[in-house]
């Protein structure tokens, strides 16, 4: 069985033959830090462009601030302004 959390991050855990999978150093499952983008965003573990820098709470987010700044005349930035207002 594998489980897949989103949040502030990406987490995640295996359980096979109803043993969890610790894997080297106890970071089996931790699949938000897998590299996605070798030149994305940086992320807490220090690395860039891993899968919690997008798909995470934190990282939707920043590409959404990204996209606003971008795109200022967007449907999102006009969204994004009346709601600070």
């Amino acid at each position: 069985m594998i489980a897949v959390t989103l949040d502030t991050g990406v987490g995640g855990g295996v359980i096979t033959n109803g043993t969890i999978l610790n894997g080297v150093n106890g970071i089996a499952g931790e699949i938000g830090h897998i590299t996605i983008d070798p030149e994305g965003a940086p992320c807490n573990c220090g690395c860039n462009g891993c899968l919690e820098t997008i798909a995470s709470a934190k990282g939707i987010v920043r590409q959404a601030k990204e996209f606003v700044k971008e795109k200022p005349t967007s449907h999102l930035a006009n969204t994004y302004i009346n709601k600070k207002s």
